[in-house]
């Protein structure tokens, strides 16, 4: 029997006694989340949940005067508000924005999973994680851009030097880039190329599950609506996508 002394504070909590059992339980529901990576995150579904449970209870605690305000105003007018309520409304927009990405996530999570060949008991995880990190790369990238819409007008800002990057295959390379800083085992991350050498090409981030066709994949495309996110199976999109060799990459 250990007997547990604080000596930081020269308190000695007398009567508590810490057994070896004890000892490795808490050891290992300290670490299990280190030694199983990702064990510890809920995933999309449990952070919508998350999400719309906060902004109902945020609506609900307002009076009735001050819900009126956030359902009739504009947030691009908040700014002519007064502070208080303009504070109201970028909050409201706020919660609102949280709860809207975490049903894009569980909306991708589930077009993932319902990808051919796709084990969903081991690929749940994964899936939510993809989902997640395209959906974060595709904002962050929006703001690293200056993203202006439309994509073909942006496109053109480039072509005459006003602007950097955001053409397609920017959005596929970088989008690219971050999946791949995940430890993914059951999905597979693929470049696609439509019609590619002319002036229509397009690219793409294209995920499979192992064992299944590129054309039965699934398309990631953050170019098409300058920065929000689309997807769709690689043979129901209009664009006649094609894998880009490995080693063309």
């Amino acid at each position: 029997m250990i007997e547990v002394k604080y000596f930081g504070d020269n308190v000695i909590r007398k009567g508590f006694r810490l057994t070896p059992c004890v000892i490795v339980g808490w050891l290992f529901f300290l670490f299990q989340g280190a030694l199983q990576p990702g064990t510890l995150w809920a995933g999309p579904r449990a952070e919508y949940e998350h999400a719309a449970s906060h902004l109902q209870n945020f609506v609900s605690q307002l009076p009735y005067s001050e819900k009126i305000l956030i359902q009739r105003t504009d947030f691009k007018k908040a700014a002519t508000l007064p502070p208080s309520q303009r504070a109201l409304i970028e909050k409201f927009h706020r919660l609102k924005t949280e709860r809207a990405f975490w049903q894009q996530a569980m909306d991708l999570q589930q077009a993932l999973l319902d990808l051919p060949n796709t084990s969903k008991t081991r690929a749940e995880e994964e899936a939510g994680q993809i989902a997640t990190r395209a959906l974060e790369t595709a904002q962050t990238l929006t703001q690293q851009y200056h993203v202006t819409r439309p994509a073909v007008f942006h496109n053109m800002l480039i072509n005459i030097g006003l602007k950097k990057r955001g053409l397609c295959y920017h959005w596929a390379s970088d989008l690219l880039t971050a999946l791949q800083k995940l430890p993914l085992k059951t999905y597979q991350l693929h470049w696609g190329v439509a019609h590619r050498g002319q002036l229509s090409e397009h690219n793409s981030v294209v995920v499979t599950s192992p064992g299944s066709l590129f054309d039965e994949g699934l398309v990631l495309d953050a170019w098409r609506h300058s920065g929000q996110l689309y997807w769709a199976r690689v043979k129901k999109d209009h664009y006649p996508w094609k894998e880009l060799p490995p080693e063309e990459l």
